[in-house]
Protein backbone atom coordinates (compact mmCIF):
# COMPACT_ATOMS: atom_id res chain seq x y z
CA UNK A 1 0.00 0.00 0.00
CA UNK A 2 1.29 3.54 -0.61
CA UNK A 3 -0.57 6.52 -0.41
CA UNK A 4 0.95 9.54 -2.77
CA UNK A 5 2.42 12.76 -1.62
CA UNK A 6 4.34 15.30 -3.71
CA UNK A 7 5.19 17.83 -0.57
CA UNK A 8 8.10 20.17 -0.71
CA UNK A 9 11.45 18.84 1.27
CA UNK A 10 11.98 22.07 2.50
CA UNK A 11 9.06 23.39 3.24
CA UNK A 12 8.42 24.05 7.28
CA UNK A 13 5.26 25.24 8.64
CA UNK A 14 6.92 27.60 11.83
CA UNK A 15 9.98 29.39 12.13
CA UNK A 16 11.44 27.16 14.65
CA UNK A 17 15.56 26.54 14.43
CA UNK A 18 16.49 23.37 12.50
CA UNK A 19 18.88 21.95 14.94
CA UNK A 20 20.68 19.71 12.43
CA UNK A 21 24.09 20.04 14.18
CA UNK A 22 22.73 18.16 17.38
CA UNK A 23 20.71 15.47 15.41
CA UNK A 24 23.89 12.80 16.51
CA UNK A 25 23.66 11.69 13.18
CA UNK A 26 27.22 10.51 11.91
CA UNK A 27 27.89 11.66 8.56
CA UNK A 28 30.72 9.71 7.60
CA UNK A 29 32.24 6.69 5.57
CA UNK A 30 31.73 3.06 6.14
CA UNK A 31 33.85 0.79 8.02
CA UNK A 32 34.82 -2.70 6.48
CA UNK A 33 36.88 -4.60 8.96
CA UNK A 34 38.23 -8.37 8.79
CA UNK A 35 39.32 -10.38 11.84
CA UNK A 36 42.67 -12.14 10.22
CA UNK A 37 42.73 -15.27 13.29
CA UNK A 38 45.46 -17.72 13.92
CA UNK A 39 44.32 -20.88 13.75
CA UNK A 40 47.82 -22.55 14.67
CA UNK A 41 48.04 -25.44 17.55
CA UNK A 42 49.25 -23.03 19.97
CA UNK A 43 45.62 -21.24 19.18
CA UNK A 44 43.55 -24.82 20.21
CA UNK A 45 45.55 -25.58 23.32
CA UNK A 46 43.33 -25.57 26.40
CA UNK A 47 45.31 -23.01 29.44
CA UNK A 48 43.67 -21.39 32.12
CA UNK A 49 41.93 -17.49 32.35
CA UNK A 50 40.45 -15.27 34.21
CA UNK A 51 36.51 -14.96 34.00
CA UNK A 52 35.89 -10.75 33.84
CA UNK A 53 32.61 -11.62 35.21
CA UNK A 54 33.09 -14.03 37.85
CA UNK A 55 36.26 -13.62 38.53
CA UNK A 56 37.61 -17.27 38.93
CA UNK A 57 39.78 -19.67 36.65
CA UNK A 58 38.33 -21.33 33.50
CA UNK A 59 39.56 -23.46 30.74
CA UNK A 60 39.41 -22.20 27.37
CA UNK A 61 41.43 -21.98 24.49
CA UNK A 62 42.77 -18.56 22.78
CA UNK A 63 40.76 -19.80 19.45
CA UNK A 64 37.73 -19.97 21.32
CA UNK A 65 38.01 -16.77 23.09
CA UNK A 66 38.59 -14.85 19.88
CA UNK A 67 35.23 -16.52 17.97
CA UNK A 68 33.25 -15.25 21.53
CA UNK A 69 34.73 -12.03 21.11
CA UNK A 70 33.80 -11.50 17.49
CA UNK A 71 30.11 -12.93 18.15
CA UNK A 72 29.66 -10.52 20.91
CA UNK A 73 31.01 -7.73 18.64
CA UNK A 74 28.89 -8.92 15.80
CA UNK A 75 25.57 -9.14 18.62
CA UNK A 76 26.50 -5.22 19.40
CA UNK A 77 26.85 -4.08 16.13
CA UNK A 78 23.99 -5.37 14.44
CA UNK A 79 22.30 -3.03 16.55
CA UNK A 80 23.57 0.08 15.69
CA UNK A 81 23.98 -0.13 11.42
CA UNK A 82 23.50 -1.92 8.68
CA UNK A 83 26.28 -0.03 6.75
CA UNK A 84 29.30 -1.49 8.43
CA UNK A 85 30.88 -4.82 6.86
CA UNK A 86 32.33 -7.57 8.91
CA UNK A 87 34.52 -10.54 7.73
CA UNK A 88 36.41 -13.63 9.29
CA UNK A 89 39.92 -15.33 7.78
CA UNK A 90 41.43 -18.34 8.91
CA UNK A 91 45.38 -18.17 8.64
CA UNK A 92 47.35 -21.47 9.72
CA UNK A 93 44.83 -23.70 8.48
CA UNK A 94 44.69 -27.56 6.97
CA UNK A 95 42.74 -25.90 4.27
CA UNK A 96 43.74 -24.55 0.39
CA UNK A 97 41.17 -22.79 -0.79
CA UNK A 98 41.66 -20.24 -3.77
CA UNK A 99 45.44 -22.23 -3.97
CA UNK A 100 46.35 -20.48 -0.87
CA UNK A 101 47.86 -22.91 1.25
CA UNK A 102 46.83 -22.52 5.09
CA UNK A 103 44.28 -19.93 4.23
CA UNK A 104 40.58 -20.12 4.68
CA UNK A 105 37.48 -17.67 4.47
CA UNK A 106 35.18 -18.32 7.42
CA UNK A 107 32.78 -15.41 6.68
CA UNK A 108 33.17 -13.27 3.69
CA UNK A 109 33.33 -9.61 4.24
CA UNK A 110 29.57 -8.19 4.13
CA UNK A 111 26.87 -6.68 6.14
CA UNK A 112 25.95 -8.06 9.35
CA UNK A 113 22.73 -10.21 9.38
CA UNK A 114 20.67 -12.91 11.95
CA UNK A 115 22.15 -16.15 9.74
CA UNK A 116 25.96 -14.81 10.09
CA UNK A 117 25.37 -14.48 13.92
CA UNK A 118 23.93 -17.74 13.88
CA UNK A 119 26.17 -19.72 11.66
CA UNK A 120 29.24 -17.99 14.07
CA UNK A 121 26.92 -19.19 17.32
CA UNK A 122 26.70 -22.87 16.07
CA UNK A 123 31.10 -23.18 15.46
CA UNK A 124 31.52 -21.74 19.38
CA UNK A 125 28.88 -25.04 20.25
CA UNK A 126 30.56 -27.04 18.18
CA UNK A 127 33.51 -29.58 20.75
CA UNK A 128 36.26 -28.14 20.48
CA UNK A 129 37.86 -31.16 19.20
CA UNK A 130 36.02 -30.34 16.05
CA UNK A 131 37.09 -27.22 15.42
CA UNK A 132 40.54 -28.04 16.26
CA UNK A 133 40.91 -30.34 13.39
CA UNK A 134 40.90 -27.12 10.62
CA UNK A 135 44.83 -26.08 12.78
CA UNK A 136 47.79 -26.33 11.22
CA UNK A 137 51.27 -27.05 12.32
CA UNK A 138 53.16 -26.98 9.02
CA UNK A 139 56.26 -24.09 9.16
CA UNK A 140 57.95 -23.21 6.76
CA UNK A 141 55.17 -21.74 4.90
CA UNK A 142 54.34 -17.82 5.18
CA UNK A 143 50.78 -18.57 6.16
CA UNK A 144 50.35 -15.25 7.38
CA UNK A 145 51.05 -13.24 4.14
CA UNK A 146 48.98 -15.13 1.92
CA UNK A 147 46.19 -14.55 4.83
CA UNK A 148 46.90 -10.56 4.44
CA UNK A 149 46.72 -11.35 0.45
CA UNK A 150 43.55 -13.24 0.87
CA UNK A 151 42.18 -10.05 2.71
CA UNK A 152 43.00 -7.58 0.22
CA UNK A 153 41.09 -9.89 -2.17
CA UNK A 154 37.85 -9.06 0.43
CA UNK A 155 38.28 -5.73 0.07
CA UNK A 156 38.15 -5.47 -3.53
CA UNK A 157 34.60 -5.14 -3.72
CA UNK A 158 34.20 -2.10 -1.34
CA UNK A 159 33.05 1.32 -1.81
CA UNK A 160 35.78 3.55 -2.37
CA UNK A 161 35.26 5.91 0.63
CA UNK A 162 34.81 3.00 2.94
CA UNK A 163 37.71 2.51 5.79
CA UNK A 164 39.09 -0.75 5.84
CA UNK A 165 40.98 -1.81 8.46
CA UNK A 166 42.59 -6.02 9.37
CA UNK A 167 42.75 -7.21 13.23
CA UNK A 168 45.32 -9.37 13.23
CA UNK A 169 44.74 -12.05 16.14
CA UNK A 170 47.28 -14.25 17.64
CA UNK A 171 49.41 -15.54 20.36
CA UNK A 172 52.43 -16.52 18.35
CA UNK A 173 54.91 -13.88 19.49
CA UNK A 174 57.47 -14.90 17.12
CA UNK A 175 55.65 -16.06 13.87
CA UNK A 176 59.31 -16.06 11.57
CA UNK A 177 62.23 -17.88 14.00
CA UNK A 178 65.24 -17.61 12.30
CA UNK A 179 63.46 -16.67 8.59
CA UNK A 180 64.28 -13.45 7.71
CA UNK A 181 63.10 -13.64 4.03
CA UNK A 182 59.79 -14.74 5.15
CA UNK A 183 59.40 -11.68 7.29
CA UNK A 184 60.06 -9.68 4.80
CA UNK A 185 57.97 -10.97 2.63
CA UNK A 186 55.48 -10.46 5.27
CA UNK A 187 56.16 -6.97 5.42
CA UNK A 188 55.82 -5.89 2.10
CA UNK A 189 52.59 -7.32 1.60
CA UNK A 190 51.52 -5.50 4.39
CA UNK A 191 53.04 -2.31 2.33
CA UNK A 192 50.96 -3.16 -0.16
CA UNK A 193 47.74 -3.20 2.22
CA UNK A 194 49.01 0.72 3.31
CA UNK A 195 49.24 1.69 -0.57
CA UNK A 196 45.25 -0.14 -1.05
CA UNK A 197 44.85 2.27 2.05
CA UNK A 198 44.14 -0.65 4.21
CA UNK A 199 45.27 -0.55 7.79
CA UNK A 200 46.53 -3.73 10.14
CA UNK A 201 46.26 -3.79 13.99
CA UNK A 202 48.19 -6.57 15.64
CA UNK A 203 46.21 -7.69 18.28
CA UNK A 204 48.49 -9.77 20.52
CA UNK A 205 46.64 -12.35 22.38
CA UNK A 206 48.76 -12.74 25.87
CA UNK A 207 46.17 -12.74 29.46
CA UNK A 208 46.03 -16.31 29.96
CA UNK A 209 47.10 -16.91 33.65
CA UNK A 210 50.15 -20.54 32.85
CA UNK A 211 52.35 -18.44 31.25
CA UNK A 212 52.23 -19.43 27.58
CA UNK A 213 50.52 -16.16 25.81
CA UNK A 214 50.51 -14.45 29.25
CA UNK A 215 53.57 -12.68 30.75
CA UNK A 216 55.89 -14.71 28.80
CA UNK A 217 54.67 -13.10 26.01
CA UNK A 218 53.96 -9.43 27.16
CA UNK A 219 57.62 -8.70 26.81
CA UNK A 220 57.67 -11.18 23.61
CA UNK A 221 55.33 -9.73 21.46
CA UNK A 222 57.53 -6.43 22.03
CA UNK A 223 60.65 -7.64 21.57
CA UNK A 224 59.92 -8.58 18.26
CA UNK A 225 61.20 -6.82 15.32
CA UNK A 226 58.39 -8.05 13.00
CA UNK A 227 55.46 -6.54 15.03
CA UNK A 228 57.37 -3.43 15.32
CA UNK A 229 58.09 -2.72 12.01
CA UNK A 230 54.98 -3.96 10.84
CA UNK A 231 52.94 -1.01 13.26
CA UNK A 232 54.96 1.20 12.10
CA UNK A 233 54.03 1.25 8.31
CA UNK A 234 51.08 2.53 9.73
CA UNK A 235 52.06 5.29 12.18
CA UNK A 236 53.48 9.32 11.49
CA UNK A 237 56.58 9.73 12.71
CA UNK A 238 56.60 11.30 16.08
CA UNK A 239 58.12 10.93 19.67
CA UNK A 240 54.67 9.24 21.05
CA UNK A 241 54.68 6.31 18.25
CA UNK A 242 57.08 4.16 20.43
CA UNK A 243 54.69 4.32 23.55
CA UNK A 244 51.81 3.63 21.04
CA UNK A 245 52.78 0.43 19.59
CA UNK A 246 54.23 -0.87 23.33
CA UNK A 247 50.57 -0.16 24.20
CA UNK A 248 49.66 -2.01 21.45
CA UNK A 249 51.72 -5.18 21.73
CA UNK A 250 51.60 -5.56 25.40
CA UNK A 251 48.51 -3.74 27.43
CA UNK A 252 45.72 -4.68 25.50
CA UNK A 253 43.45 -7.58 26.23
CA UNK A 254 40.81 -9.41 24.16
CA UNK A 255 38.10 -7.60 26.31
CA UNK A 256 39.37 -4.45 24.41
CA UNK A 257 38.61 -5.42 21.26
CA UNK A 258 35.26 -4.26 21.05
CA UNK A 259 36.03 -1.10 23.01
CA UNK A 260 39.23 -0.60 20.58
CA UNK A 261 36.76 -0.41 17.37
CA UNK A 262 34.06 1.47 18.85
CA UNK A 263 36.08 3.94 20.04
CA UNK A 264 37.03 4.61 16.03
CA UNK A 265 33.19 4.45 15.38
CA UNK A 266 32.17 7.09 18.22
CA UNK A 267 35.09 9.73 16.96
CA UNK A 268 33.92 9.58 13.50
CA UNK A 269 32.78 13.40 12.99
CA UNK A 270 29.69 14.31 11.84
CA UNK A 271 30.48 17.92 11.09
CA UNK A 272 34.02 19.97 9.27
CA UNK A 273 33.98 23.71 9.37
CA UNK A 274 36.26 26.21 9.44
CA UNK A 275 37.84 28.06 12.75
CA UNK A 276 37.98 31.63 12.33
CA UNK A 277 40.02 33.13 15.10
CA UNK A 278 40.75 36.75 14.03
CA UNK A 279 37.70 39.44 13.75
CA UNK A 280 37.69 42.92 14.29
CA UNK A 281 34.40 45.35 14.98
CA UNK A 282 33.47 49.19 14.14
CA UNK A 283 32.30 51.68 15.90
CA UNK A 284 28.81 50.55 16.41
CA UNK A 285 29.55 47.25 17.53
CA UNK A 286 29.25 45.39 14.47
CA UNK A 287 31.02 42.29 13.27
CA UNK A 288 34.02 43.26 10.68
CA UNK A 289 34.83 40.12 8.77
CA UNK A 290 38.26 40.58 6.83
CA UNK A 291 38.76 37.71 4.76
CA UNK A 292 42.17 38.78 3.84
CA UNK A 293 43.34 38.82 7.68
CA UNK A 294 41.43 35.78 8.70
CA UNK A 295 43.10 32.68 10.41
CA UNK A 296 41.51 29.84 9.24
CA UNK A 297 41.93 26.56 11.14
CA UNK A 298 40.12 23.46 9.94
CA UNK A 299 38.52 21.53 12.48
CA UNK A 300 36.23 18.27 12.80
CA UNK A 301 33.34 18.49 15.76
CA UNK A 302 32.47 15.45 17.52
CA UNK A 303 30.09 14.12 19.90
CA UNK A 304 31.72 13.03 23.13
CA UNK A 305 28.22 12.22 24.37
CA UNK A 306 24.95 12.03 22.64
CA UNK A 307 21.72 10.52 23.59
CA UNK A 308 20.95 6.87 22.82
CA UNK A 309 19.30 6.93 19.55
CA UNK A 310 21.13 3.70 18.02
CA UNK A 311 18.47 1.19 18.08
CA UNK A 312 17.10 -0.63 15.39
CA UNK A 313 13.25 1.07 15.20
CA UNK A 314 9.38 -1.29 13.87
CA UNK A 315 8.97 -1.10 10.68
CA UNK A 316 4.74 -0.58 10.04
CA UNK A 317 4.24 -3.67 7.12
CA UNK A 318 1.07 -4.66 5.15
CA UNK A 319 -0.84 -7.74 6.68
CA UNK A 320 -1.48 -8.97 3.27
CA UNK A 321 2.18 -9.18 2.02
CA UNK A 322 4.27 -8.60 4.64
CA UNK A 323 6.22 -5.78 2.23
CA UNK A 324 7.25 -2.25 3.92
CA UNK A 325 4.26 0.56 4.08
CA UNK A 326 5.73 4.12 2.39
CA UNK A 327 3.43 7.10 4.04
CA UNK A 328 3.87 9.73 1.96
CA UNK A 329 1.26 13.25 1.90
CA UNK A 330 0.20 15.97 0.21
CA UNK A 331 -0.99 19.77 0.74
CA UNK A 332 -3.74 20.89 -0.05
CA UNK A 333 -5.74 23.96 -0.68
CA UNK A 334 -8.52 23.96 2.01
CA UNK A 335 -10.95 25.86 -0.48
CA UNK A 336 -10.11 24.12 -3.49
CA UNK A 337 -8.50 21.11 -2.39
CA UNK A 338 -6.44 21.29 -5.18
CA UNK A 339 -2.44 20.19 -4.67
CA UNK A 340 0.01 23.32 -3.80
CA UNK A 341 3.47 23.07 -4.55
CA UNK A 342 6.08 24.93 -2.79
CA UNK A 343 6.26 28.07 -4.46
CA UNK A 344 2.25 28.19 -3.79
CA UNK A 345 3.24 28.42 -0.12
CA UNK A 346 3.92 31.21 1.72
CA UNK A 347 4.91 32.09 6.19
CA UNK A 348 2.68 34.44 7.91
CA UNK A 349 2.57 36.03 11.31
CA UNK A 350 -0.43 37.36 12.97
CA UNK A 351 0.49 40.85 14.70
CA UNK A 352 -2.62 42.34 15.75
CA UNK A 353 -5.39 42.57 13.20
CA UNK A 354 -2.90 42.16 10.26
CA UNK A 355 -1.00 39.37 8.85
CA UNK A 356 2.69 39.47 8.06
CA UNK A 357 3.38 37.43 5.22
CA UNK A 358 7.10 36.36 4.57
CA UNK A 359 8.54 34.14 1.74
CA UNK A 360 10.33 31.22 2.11
CA UNK A 361 13.38 32.72 1.22
CA UNK A 362 13.03 35.52 3.68
CA UNK A 363 12.54 33.59 6.23
CA UNK A 364 15.91 31.45 5.53
CA UNK A 365 17.79 34.85 5.68
CA UNK A 366 15.98 35.80 8.52
CA UNK A 367 17.56 32.62 10.40
CA UNK A 368 20.67 32.13 9.40
CA UNK A 369 21.50 36.22 9.40
CA UNK A 370 23.63 35.46 5.95
CA UNK A 371 26.01 33.83 8.21
CA UNK A 372 28.30 31.08 6.22
CA UNK A 373 29.05 27.57 7.77
CA UNK A 374 31.73 28.52 10.35
CA UNK A 375 33.15 29.05 13.53
CA UNK A 376 34.56 32.37 14.11
CA UNK A 377 35.82 34.15 17.58
CA UNK A 378 34.95 36.99 18.52
CA UNK A 379 37.32 37.55 21.53
CA UNK A 380 39.11 35.81 24.02
CA UNK A 381 37.35 36.11 28.32
CA UNK A 382 38.55 34.81 31.56
CA UNK A 383 37.24 30.73 31.82
CA UNK A 384 35.62 31.75 35.18
CA UNK A 385 33.13 33.51 33.34
CA UNK A 386 32.06 30.62 32.03
CA UNK A 387 29.63 28.99 34.40
CA UNK A 388 28.57 25.04 34.50
CA UNK A 389 25.00 26.38 34.35
CA UNK A 390 25.31 27.69 30.67
CA UNK A 391 26.34 24.58 28.61
CA UNK A 392 22.60 24.04 27.83
CA UNK A 393 23.19 21.66 24.81
CA UNK A 394 25.03 18.79 23.96
CA UNK A 395 28.39 18.01 24.82
CA UNK A 396 30.79 19.06 21.41
CA UNK A 397 34.46 18.89 21.26
CA UNK A 398 36.63 20.29 18.00
CA UNK A 399 40.01 18.60 17.00
CA UNK A 400 42.17 19.63 14.06
CA UNK A 401 41.24 18.16 10.85
CA UNK A 402 44.57 17.88 9.23
CA UNK A 403 43.93 16.63 6.12
CA UNK A 404 42.08 19.60 5.38
CA UNK A 405 45.20 22.11 5.28
CA UNK A 406 49.29 21.31 6.77
CA UNK A 407 50.22 22.80 9.88
CA UNK A 408 46.39 22.60 11.20
CA UNK A 409 47.28 20.77 14.21
CA UNK A 410 50.50 22.81 15.09
CA UNK A 411 48.43 25.79 14.93
CA UNK A 412 45.97 24.19 16.64
CA UNK A 413 47.74 22.89 19.66
CA UNK A 414 49.99 25.66 19.79
CA UNK A 415 46.34 27.74 20.68
CA UNK A 416 45.60 24.88 23.48
CA UNK A 417 48.64 25.65 25.16
CA UNK A 418 48.78 29.80 24.91
CA UNK A 419 44.86 29.63 26.38
CA UNK A 420 45.58 27.26 29.04
CA UNK A 421 49.04 29.19 30.21
CA UNK A 422 46.37 32.32 30.02
CA UNK A 423 43.36 30.98 31.94
CA UNK A 424 40.98 31.93 28.89
CA UNK A 425 38.70 30.64 26.75
CA UNK A 426 37.47 31.43 22.95
CA UNK A 427 33.98 33.17 22.86
CA UNK A 428 32.37 32.88 19.24
CA UNK A 429 29.34 32.38 17.11
CA UNK A 430 29.24 28.52 15.64
CA UNK A 431 27.33 27.60 12.66
CA UNK A 432 27.60 23.90 11.78
CA UNK A 433 25.03 23.78 8.90
CA UNK A 434 24.33 26.37 6.43
CA UNK A 435 20.51 26.41 7.07
CA UNK A 436 21.27 26.79 10.68
CA UNK A 437 20.77 29.73 13.44
CA UNK A 438 24.01 30.69 14.81
CA UNK A 439 25.10 30.34 18.23
CA UNK A 440 27.33 31.96 20.68
CA UNK A 441 29.35 29.39 22.87
CA UNK A 442 32.42 29.31 24.83
CA UNK A 443 35.98 27.41 23.17
CA UNK A 444 37.47 25.67 26.24
CA UNK A 445 40.54 24.23 26.32
CA UNK A 446 41.52 20.59 26.65
CA UNK A 447 44.99 18.79 27.16
CA UNK A 448 44.95 15.29 25.89
CA UNK A 449 43.83 12.90 28.72
CA UNK A 450 45.24 9.46 29.31
CA UNK A 451 42.98 8.85 32.33
CA UNK A 452 39.78 9.20 30.25
CA UNK A 453 40.96 8.38 26.55
CA UNK A 454 40.37 12.12 25.14
CA UNK A 455 42.25 13.89 23.18
CA UNK A 456 43.34 17.54 22.56
CA UNK A 457 40.81 19.98 21.56
CA UNK A 458 37.76 21.86 22.27
CA UNK A 459 35.32 22.03 24.27
CA UNK A 460 32.33 23.82 23.15
CA UNK A 461 29.92 25.39 25.42
CA UNK A 462 27.17 26.83 24.15
CA UNK A 463 26.02 30.22 26.01
CA UNK A 464 22.35 31.33 26.96
CA UNK A 465 21.52 34.80 25.30
CA UNK A 466 19.91 36.98 27.23
CA UNK A 467 16.08 36.03 26.52
CA UNK A 468 17.51 32.27 27.22
CA UNK A 469 18.54 32.97 30.94
CA UNK A 470 15.56 31.79 33.20
CA UNK A 471 15.06 33.17 37.67
CA UNK A 472 14.92 30.56 39.74
CA UNK A 473 11.47 31.65 41.40
CA UNK A 474 11.07 32.46 45.76
CA UNK A 475 11.41 29.52 47.65
CA UNK A 476 11.49 29.31 51.43
CA UNK A 477 15.31 29.10 52.73
CA UNK A 478 16.18 26.77 55.81
CA UNK A 479 18.65 28.10 57.88
CA UNK A 480 21.89 25.52 58.30
CA UNK A 481 22.19 25.82 62.28
CA UNK A 482 18.36 25.10 62.28
CA UNK A 483 18.47 21.47 60.57
CA UNK A 484 18.02 18.28 63.24
CA UNK A 485 21.56 16.47 63.46
CA UNK A 486 19.95 13.14 64.04
CA UNK A 487 18.47 14.04 60.31
CA UNK A 488 21.99 15.24 59.36
CA UNK A 489 23.64 11.99 60.82
CA UNK A 490 21.04 9.75 58.93
CA UNK A 491 21.86 11.31 55.28
CA UNK A 492 25.29 11.12 56.14
CA UNK A 493 25.26 7.37 56.71
CA UNK A 494 22.79 7.27 53.60
CA UNK A 495 25.71 9.02 51.81
CA UNK A 496 28.73 7.23 52.33
CA UNK A 497 26.94 3.77 51.87
CA UNK A 498 26.14 4.47 48.34
CA UNK A 499 29.11 5.94 48.02
CA UNK A 500 30.74 5.95 44.14
CA UNK A 501 34.83 6.08 44.18
CA UNK A 502 34.60 6.75 40.39
CA UNK A 503 32.56 8.54 37.92
CA UNK A 504 29.94 5.32 36.36
CA UNK A 505 29.90 5.57 33.29
CA UNK A 506 29.10 1.80 33.09
CA UNK A 507 24.94 2.25 33.00
CA UNK A 508 23.90 0.51 29.95
CA UNK A 509 20.11 2.35 28.76
CA UNK A 510 17.76 -0.35 30.31
CA UNK A 511 15.05 0.49 27.75
CA UNK A 512 17.68 -0.25 24.88
CA UNK A 513 18.60 -3.82 26.41
CA UNK A 514 15.55 -4.53 27.05
CA UNK A 515 14.69 -3.89 23.40
CA UNK A 516 17.28 -5.42 22.13
CA UNK A 517 17.53 -8.38 24.49
CA UNK A 518 13.97 -9.20 23.07
CA UNK A 519 14.69 -8.48 19.78
CA UNK A 520 17.47 -10.69 19.36
CA UNK A 521 15.45 -13.59 21.48
CA UNK A 522 12.90 -13.34 18.13
CA UNK A 523 15.92 -13.33 15.59
CA UNK A 524 17.62 -16.10 16.90
CA UNK A 525 15.03 -18.19 17.90
CA UNK A 526 15.75 -18.75 21.32
CA UNK A 527 13.74 -18.45 24.60
CA UNK A 528 13.17 -14.89 25.75
CA UNK A 529 16.92 -13.91 27.50
CA UNK A 530 17.00 -12.57 30.69
CA UNK A 531 15.81 -8.95 31.70
CA UNK A 532 18.43 -6.60 32.46
CA UNK A 533 18.19 -3.89 34.71
CA UNK A 534 19.71 -0.17 35.29
CA UNK A 535 22.83 -1.90 36.30
CA UNK A 536 22.23 -5.24 35.80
Amino acid sequence: PKMDSDEDENFDTNFSDHEDEDTGEIQSKEMNIIFLLDCSEKMHKEMKFRDTKTGKEVSDTYFNRSLRAIFDLYRDRIRFTDRDMFGIILFNTNSNENSLQGVKVLSKLDKLNVERIKELKELLEQPQTDRKKCSSSTSGTNHLRFGLWCCMEEFQGSKKDASKEIYLLTCDSNPFPGSSKMENDCIQKAKDCLDNMTKIDVFPLRDALNGEGGSDNESGFKGVNFYRKLLELFFDSSPEVAEEIDYRLSERTLCELQSEIEKGISMRSFSTVNWFITSSFDGDGNLQRKPKNDLAVPVKVIHLCIASKNYKKSKEKSSRDNKDIVKTSRILSKETGEILMGSDIVRSIDVGPDRVIFTNEEVQRIRTMGLPKEIRSLGFMSKSLVEQRYNYKGSYFLIPNEKAGNGTTAVFHSFIEVMIKEDVASLCYIKLRENAEPKLAALLPQRASDVDDVPAGFHVVFLPFKGNIRKIPPHPQVCPDKVDEGLQNAASELVKSLNYESFPTSFENPHIVKWMTHLEAHALGVPSLRLVGLVG
